[in-house]
């Protein structure tokens, strides 16, 4: 199925589980007093890179489950760019706190003394491709359900450097 076609579907699938569409007529009590139900769907998420010819977001083919789990699913993320865009480097998920109302996730770019990270940052294009990459993947900013409102990046574990082309990853960066 085209990819455009498979987002396409899941986000009318999710338009329809947000308005009520999938609800018949036999709907229980406890929903029709509104009281809380507990979320059966998942949702698809989708680790990113980037065209760099024309600079656009392409999601990598590995999908990511989301059943409601945002740190979970953060990790899984980590996972999939890590092993399909970095050659397998760390990216480690530090943890996630409320900074001035916002919910920040902080993500550690964990390289060894070989530089290898460092590597990923060379050159304009190299550089741009690669905070894209982590940018876009993180903050889900084509997903329209609940999700974190901004990451902040480390480089082994101390704030993120600047770097020669580390385009913004040395600032938070929000949704």
């Amino acid at each position: 199925m085209n990819k455009k076609i498979s987002k396409l579907l899941v986000v009318f699938m999710l338009g329809c589980n947000l308005t009520g569409c999938f609800v018949d007529d036999t709907t229980s009590d406890a929903h029709m007093n509104n009281e809380a139900i507990t979320n059966t769907t998942s949702d698809i998420l989708y680790a990113y890179t980037i065209d760099d010819d024309n600079l656009g977001n392409i999601p990598i083919e590995l999908e990511v489950v989301y059943t409601g789990d945002i740190m979970e699913a953060i990790k899984n993320l980590a996972t999939v760019l890590s092993d399909s865009t970095f050659n397998g480097l760390d990216i480690e998920i530090v943890g996630q706190e409320n900074i001035d109302g916002k919910q920040i996730v902080t993500i550690n770019l964990q390289d060894s003394d070989k530089g290898t990270w460092y590597n990923y940052f060379q050159g304009s294009t190299g550089g741009m491709v690669t905070a894209r990459s982590l940018e876009e993947t993180f903050l889900q900013r084509e997903y329209p359900g609940v999700w974190i409102d901004g990451i902040k990046f480390e480089y082994n574990g101390e704030p993120m450097p600047e770097l020669d082309h580390t385009v913004g990853l040395e600032t938070t960066l929000y949704r």
